[in-house]
C-alpha cells in the first residue's frame, strides 16, 4: 500500500512533472510565438520608420532648398525688373515636372521618393540658375523661376496615402497579435488550471502586464495618431527593450507626422504664393509681348500716318525686287510729294499740316492694293511699291488716279484746302540696278514732273538720268564758280523821267560758264535754292556789289541806291542780318546805299515771324526794302501795311500790256495810288516803248526801269554810260 502510495505518488509526480514540463514548454512556445510576433510588428514599424526617414529627407530638401531660399521673393524680384520671359519655356518646364511625377506614380514607394528627390533637386538647380540669370539681367533665362509645385505636392499626398496604409496594416498586425496571444493564454489557463493555476496566473498576469496591456495601449495610441491627433505622448518610449524600441518608432512617426503636417501647411501657403506669382509673371510676359509688338510696329511705321516708314519701305522694296525677278512680273515705285505743303504749315500752322499728312496717307491707302506698300519717307514725301504688274502702262493709270484724288479739297478742321501732287515712277526689275538706284530713278522722274508744271507724272528713262547728271555737274560747277569768284554782276539803271537823272540801280548776277556760255539766271538761281547754295551765292553777290559801290564812290558816285534781290531762303537764315551788317561794314559803306528786294510772294506768302523779324532788323540798320514784281499777288495788297517796305516795283506783266489792255492799265493805276497813299516810292519795270513812258507819267509814276533806258550790263559799260556823265 505504501509502495502503491509511493508508486502513486511517483506516478502523480511524474504526471505532474510531465504536466509541468508540458506547461513550461507550452508557455515557452507561446512566449516565443508572442516574442516573434512582437519582433514581426517591430520590423514592420522599423520599415515604416525607414519610409518616414525618406519622407523626412524629402520635406527637408523641399523646405531647405526652396522654402528657406525664398522663391516668392525671387519671383517678385524678377517681376520688378520687368524681365522678358518666354512662356513656351515655362510651360515646357511645368510639363516636364508633371510628366516625371506621373511616370513614377505607379512604381514602388522607394523609387517614387528617390525620383521626387531627384526632381526637386533639379528644380532647385534650375531655381538657383534662374536667380543668377535675374541678377545678371539675362533675358529669357529667368523663366525657370516660375514653376508650379502642385505636382510635387500631389506626389507627397500620394506618399502620405501609402504611409497611412502601412500604419493601418501595422495597427492591424498589433491587434491580430494581441488576439492570438489572448487565445493562447486562454488555452493555457484551461489546460493547466488545476495544477499550475498560481503559476499560470502569475505568468498570465506578467504576460498581460508586460505584453498585452502595453500592446493594447500602443494600439490605442496608434488609433489616436491615425485620427490625426499628434499632440499625445507615447508610452514606454524610455524603455530599452523591444517594446521601448517599438514605442520610439511610433514616437518617430508622430514627430514626422507633425513635421509633415507643418510642411504641408507651408507648402500649401507656398503653392498659393507661387500660383499668384505665376499669374503675375504670365501677366508681365503678356504685357512684355504686347510692348514688344507695339515697339516693333513703331520701329517700322510712321507714328503720324501709320504708314510704313523709310526702313520698312526699303525692306519691302528689297523683297518686291526679289519676287519680281523670281516670278518675272514687273513692279514699280511711285514717289510723290505735296505742292504748296510749306504754305499750309506757314499759314494754318503745323497741327493743320499734320492733319493734312494723315488725310493724304488715308487717300493713298485707298488707292493701293493689298499687295502694295504705302510709305511715308519723311516730310511731305510719300512712296508706293506696286507689285505683280502685268502691263507697265497700268502704273500711269494708278498715278493719274492719285493725282485726281489730290485735286479734291482736304478738310482741315473745317477749312477746305486745295493742294496738288506730282508723281515720279520707276519700274523694276532691270539688270544691274539696286533698290537704291530704283528709288533714285523715281526721284529723277518726280523732279521732271515738278519742273514741267506739277500736277502730272513722269516715267523714268535714260534721258531723265542724263538730265539729272547734267544738273549735278552744273551744281558742282556753280559751287566752284562761287568759290573762285567766277560770277559777274550786271547793272541796270532806274531813271527818274521827270528830271532825267539816275534814281537807282538794280544788280543782276550773271554766270559765264567756261563751256556752256552764259547760263540762264533763273536756272542756276533755282538750282542754288534746291541745292542749298543760295546762302553762299547771296553772300557772294552782296560782297561783290558792296565792293563795286565802294570803288565807284572813290570815282565820285552820287548818293544812289543799289538794289539786290533776296530770296525767302536767305531771309529765313538765322545769320543773314549779321552777315549783311558785316559785309557793309567791311567796305566802309553807309547802310542806306543798299536796297534789298523781295518778291511779292516772299512778302505775302512767306510772312512768317522769323521773316518779318528779319525785315524789321534790316530796316532798323538803315537798309532800304522794296517789293519786286508787285501786282501778281493783288489779293494780298492789304498785307503791305504790316511790312517795313520803302518801295514797290510794278510787275512787267502789267506794264507790258497796259497800253492795249484797260484791265492792266487799271491795275497799274491802283498800285500807284495805293503805294503813294502808304508813302511808298513806285518803280515801273519792263519799260520798252515811249507809249509806256507817257502813260506811266500820266498815271503819276516817274521812276522807270527797262530796256528802253538800258539793259543790264557789266560794271565798265555801265560806268561809262550812266555814272561817268552823272
Amino acid at each position: 500500500m505504501a509502495l502503491f502510495g509511493r508508486m502513486k505518488i511517483q506516478t502523480f509526480g511524474r504526471i505532474g512533472i510531465s504536466i509541468l514540463v508540458a506547461t513550461t514548454v507550452l508557455v515557452l512556445g507561446t512566449t516565443y510565438l508572442s516574442i516573434r510576433e512582437v519582433r514581426s510588428i517591430d520590423a514592420t514599424w522599423a520599415a515604416y520608420n525607414t519610409r518616414i526617414a525618406y519622407k523626412r529627407d524629402l520635406h527637408t530638401s523641399l523646405q531647405n532648398d526652396l522654402g528657406y531660399r525664398g522663391p516668392l521673393h525671387i519671383v517678385q524680384k524678377a517681376i520688378a525688373t520687368q524681365s522678358a520671359f518666354d512662356i513656351s519655356l515655362l510651360q515646357n518646364k511645368l510639363q516636364k515636372i508633371e510628366d516625371t511625377l506621373t511616370l513614377y506614380g505607379h512604381t514602388n514607394p522607394t523609387e517614387i521618393e528617390t525620383a521626387a528627390l531627384r526632381q526637386i533637386q533639379n528644380m532647385v538647380d534650375g531655381h538657383l540658375f534662374a536667380l543668377n540669370a535675374v541678377e545678371t539681367n539675362s533675358e529669357r533665362a529667368a523663366t525657370a523661376l516660375a514653376f508650379d509645385v502642385t505636382p510635387a505636392l500631389n506626389a507627397l499626398i500620394t506618399l502620405d496615402k501609402e504611409l497611412t496604409l502601412m500604419r493601418e496594416n501595422a495597427v492591424q498586425q498589433v491587434s491580430n497579435a494581441t488576439q492570438k496571444t489572448q487565445w493562447i493564454m486562454a488555452s493555457l489557463g484551461g489546460s493547466a488550471a488545476f495544477l499550475l493555476g498560481a503559476i499560470v496566473s502569475i505568468f498570465s498576469g506578467l504576460f498581460r502586464w508586460r505584453i498585452i496591456e502595453p500592446l493594447t495601449q500602443l494600439s490605442g495610441t496608434m488609433e489616436t495618431l491615425a485620427a490625426g491627433h499628434y499632440g499625445i505622448g507615447i508610452p514606454f518610449a524610455d524603455q530599452s527593450d523591444e517594446l521601448g524600441m517599438m514605442s520610439r518608432n511610433i514616437e518617430t512617426f508622430r514627430d514626422h507626422a507633425l513635421a509633415r503636417e507643418q510642411a504641408e501647411k507651408k507648402w500649401r501657403h507656398l503653392a498659393e504664393e507661387l500660383s499668384i506669382a505665376k499669374a503675375e509673371t504670365q501677366a508681365t510676359l503678356a504685357r512684355a509681348e504686347e510692348s514688344e509688338a507695339r515697339y516693333r510696329h513703331l520701329a517700322q511705321h510712321d507714328d503720324l500716318t501709320g504708314l510704313a516708314n523709310r526702313a520698312l519701305f526699303h525692306y519691302r522694296l528689297y523683297e518686291a525686287i526679289a519676287v519680281a525677278k523670281r516670278t518675272r512680273l514687273s513692279g514699280a515705285i511711285l514717289i510723290l510729294d505735296l505742292d504748296r505743303f510749306k504754305d499750309i504749315n506757314d499759314t494754318l500752322g503745323h497741327p493743320a499740316g499734320d492733319e493734312l499728312l494723315r488725310q493724304v496717307g488715308e487717300r493713298l491707302g485707298q488707292q493701293a492694293r493689298e499687295t502694295d506698300t504705302v510709305a511715308r519717307l519723311g516730310g511731305d514725301e510719300f512712296a508706293i511699291i506696286a507689285t505683280h504688274i502685268d502691263r507697265i502702262e497700268g502704273v500711269g493709270t494708278v498715278a493719274e488716279k492719285i493725282i485726281a484724288q489730290f485735286s479734291k479739297p482736304f478738310d482741315l478742321h473745317g477749312t477746305p484746302v486745295n493742294i496738288g501732287t506730282s508723281v515720279g515712277i520707276s519700274t523694276f526689275p532691270s539688270p544691274g540696278y539696286s533698290d537704291q538706284e530704283y528709288l533714285k530713278h523715281a526721284d529723277i522722274a518726280l523732279y521732271r514732273a515738278k519742273s514741267e508744271g506739277r500736277g502730272t507724272w513722269r516715267h523714268y528713262n535714260t534721258t531723265l538720268d542724263e538730265e539729272m547728271h547734267d544738273k549735278k555737274n552744273l551744281e558742282r560747277d556753280l559751287r566752284e564758280a562761287i568759290a573762285q569768284d567766277a560770277l559777274e554782276i550786271h547793272y541796270q539803271p532806274q531813271i527818274d523821267v521827270k528830271s532825267g537823272t539816275l534814281n537807282g540801280v538794280e544788280c543782276f548776277v550773271r554766270w559765264n560758264h567756261l563751256t556752256r556760255g552764259y547760263v540762264n539766271p533763273e536756272d542756276f538761281i533755282t538750282l542754288s535754292e534746291s541745292s542749298g547754295l543760295i546762302h553762299s551765292l547771296g553772300e557772294w553777290i552782296l560782297k561783290a556789289v558792296c565792293k563795286q559801290i565802294k570803288m565807284w564812290e572813290g570815282q565820285g558816285l552820287p548818293a544812289i541806291r543799289f538794289a539786290v534781290t533776296m530770296s525767302a531762303h536767305q531771309l529765313k537764315h538765322y545769320d543773314f542780318p549779321n552777315m549783311l551788317e558785316r559785309t557793309i561794314e567791311a567796305q566802309g559803306l553807309k547802310a542806306d546805299r543798299l536796297e534789298l528786294e523781295i518778291t511779292e510772294g516772299t512778302a505775302t506768302r512767306h510772312n512768317l515771324d522769323d521773316v518779318l523779324n528779319t525785315l524789321h532788323t534790316i530796316k532798323s540798320k538803315g537798309v532800304y526794302i522794296s517789293v519786286d514784281d508787285f501786282g501778281s499777288g493783288y489779293s494780298a495788297l492789304n498785307r503791305l501795311k504790316n511790312l517795313p517796305i520803302d518801295k514797290v516795283k510794278i510787275d512787267r506783266c502789267f506794264t507790258k500790256t497796259m497800253c492795249q489792255n484797260p484791265y492792266d492799265a487799271e491795275v497799274v493805276r491802283s498800285i500807284i495810288r495805293l503805294a503813294k497813299s502808304l508813302g511808298m516810292t513806285v518803280v515801273a519795270e519792263g519799260i520798252e516803248t515811249v507809249a509806256q513812258v507817257d502813260q506811266l507819267i500820266s498815271e503819276g509814276c516817274s521812276v522807270m526801269q527797262g530796256d528802253y533806258f538800258g539793259q543790264p550790263v557789266a560794271p565798265d559799260p555801265f560806268y561809262q554810260s550812266f555814272l561817268k556823265t552823272t
